[in-house]
């Protein structure tokens, strides 16, 4: 979101890529256009354009938005003194342009979290908003069941494995609702004599753990956990968490893609990746990097049984993220750095209702 000001008017983009792109605004603005550029382009550099300003989407038509833009920038500029060639004159002295945090809705925002919902040893935050239309479960009976009788555990390993332990009540409060011993449902086939590779926040090294019929074929540094051994309520926890912060760790921190690798693998991710990345153009780096991006969500199909996936609920990120509460920076996770990567829900739905 770009807010252009002056003393008298407020004008706010939402999609920079766009503006940029629409030639009906020459039209309209003449000279005025390059400037406005420029200064877009200024605060780009400034903000750093990959973190700040990436994939915002229009929520009105394209041309009907630039038009409106147009008249309402003339309005409040003086076009005839912007077109005057006036080399001596700084080409951003009439615009202003704010990051904007306030009462609008939109896709991509900086939030300052404080140290009560983040470690406090974190010495950076990167913080997106993902907004998703889906109605409010935070305070159900699934979530407070999850809570009351397993809060202390989640909040034990979650800090463990660097996480917040709203996210893995989120996932839990999905997965079983804390009603069946496998909390965190982990298919033991599934991750059978995988070794998976974490940083451990409370004993500050990296942590190896297998889940295994045979800890035998393991040397000794090796975690190794039997299936009756999963099924322990704190080593199910740990262990469900422990594959969250795996997947954190191999998408870049990205909570998203993290949340949906935990249903459908890293694999299945990366075919909704791939098939994103082919329809949009939009790189799969990119992808990656940007937790704001709701783009992949169009194409969770690909996980589907009857489309020759693998299996998985494609509609898995927006069921998790429903235990959430509405409108919090509550979901992050720390790296070995102690850098904090943080995801706001922002709700779409009016009137979100509790189940």
């Amino acid at each position: 979101i770009i807010k252009l000001t002056n003393d008298e008017i407020s004008i706010i983009i939402k999609d920079i890529d766009t503006f940029n792109n629409l030639n009906i605004l020459d039209k309209y603005l003449n000279n005025t256009l390059p400037k406005i550029k420029k200064a877009i382009k200024k605060y780009q550099i400034e903000k750093n354009k990959s973190k700040i300003c990436k994939n915002i989407k229009l929520n009105s038509k394209k041309v009907a938005a630039g038009a409106l833009t147009c008249s309402l920038l003339l309005s409040a500029f003086n076009i005839n003194k912007l077109s005057k060639n006036d080399d001596s004159k700084n080409d951003y002295d009439d615009i202003k342009i704010e990051n904007n945090n306030d009462g609008i809705q939109n896709n991509v925002k900086v939030n300052n979290l404080t140290n009560n919902t983040i470690n406090e040893n974190s010495t950076n935050i990167i913080s997106d908003t993902i907004c998703l239309d889906i109605e409010c479960k935070y305070n159900s009976p699934e979530y407070n069941n999850v809570r009351n009788n397993y809060g202390k555990i989640i909040d034990k390993y979650s800090n463990k494995w660097g996480i917040s332990p709203a996210l893995v009540t989120a996932i839990m409060s999905q997965e079983s609702g804390g009603r069946y011993t496998n909390l965190m449902n982990i298919i033991f086939d599934s991750w059978k004599d995988q070794i998976i590779k974490i940083y451990n926040h409370e004993d500050n090294c990296y942590t190896k753990l297998v889940l295994t019929n045979d800890s035998n074929n393991y040397n000794e540094d090796i975690i190794c956990i039997n299936p009756e051994e999963l099924m322990n309520k704190n080593t199910n926890i740990s262990y469900g968490s422990a594959i969250l912060a795996y997947s954190l760790n191999y998408f870049n921190y990205n909570i998203p893609l993290a949340i949906t690798a935990y249903n459908c693998g890293t694999g299945g991710v990366n075919n909704i990746l791939k098939t994103t990345s082919y329809v949009t153009g939009i790189d799969v780096d990119t992808l990656i990097n940007d937790p704001s991006n709701n783009e992949f969500l169009n194409y969770t199909y690909v996980i589907d049984l009857k489309y020759g996936g693998t299996g998985g609920d494609v509609d898995y990120l927006k069921h998790v993220l429903r235990y959430v509460e509405d409108k919090k920076d509550a979901l992050y996770a720390t790296d070995t750095n102690n850098i904090t990567h943080a995801l706001t829900v922002d709700f779409q739905k009016t009137n979100s209702k509790i189940h």
